[in-house]
């Protein structure tokens, strides 16, 4: 799959999907429209063109977000970065003894999302269904979470780095011996 690919051939549906739920990007809807027209016209070859387009739907104002927004959520699809970010997880996860130490630093709202989700579930020690009255499926918490907030980059850090400023790291513990699953 290339970002050729996701331009010129998903349906505008499937690129308004992407661009909310990869870019949070709310003017999705208008250039998934606009990038649909312009196909008719011929395929969208480079990134110059499809920043024209971007820039016919939304603001001066807005562009340079707007656009990292958009190839951002390309990018997100092209390389399934979210669903190797969960993978990625489960197998250092696993990797673990007793006592590692899990450190993720994430760089936007949807990796950090994926992290501390991961994180509360292996958390959680019963997930049987609220009407039950007592637990039945004798799942055990897996993990200690060390950082209930993600610590974030300080203002001298961000001085000295300035990509760090969207920086979130979270760190967790393992309590539990590893075990194959069957």
């Amino acid at each position: 799959l290339s970002a050729l690919d996701v331009v010129n051939n998903y349906p505008q549906e499937e690129l308004e999907q992407i661009f909310w739920k990869y870019g949070e990007e709310r003017k999705g809807r208008t250039i998934a429209a606009k990038i649909v027209a312009q196909r008719r016209n011929g395929i969208v070859k480079t990134t110059r063109n499809l920043t024209e387009i971007i820039q016919l739907a939304v603001s001066p104002r807005f562009i340079n977000k707007t656009l990292a927004r958009i190839y951002q959520a390309i990018r997100i699809e092209v390389n399934d970065e979210l669903g190797r970010l969960r993978k990625a997880l489960e197998k250092a996860f696993n990797c673990l003894d007793r006592s590692g130490r899990i450190v993720v630093i994430s760089y936007h709202s949807l990796e950090d999302r994926i992290v501390k989700d991961f994180f509360r579930e292996k958390e959680r020690d019963c997930i049987c269904p609220p009407e039950i009255p007592q637990c039945i499926c004798d799942k055990v918490s897996e993990l200690r979470i060390l950082t209930k907030k993600p610590l974030q980059p300080l203002e001298l850090e961000i001085k000295q780095n300035p990509r760090s400023r969207s920086a979130k790291l979270r760190a967790a513990e393992k309590i539990v011996e590893y075990q194959e699953s069957v």
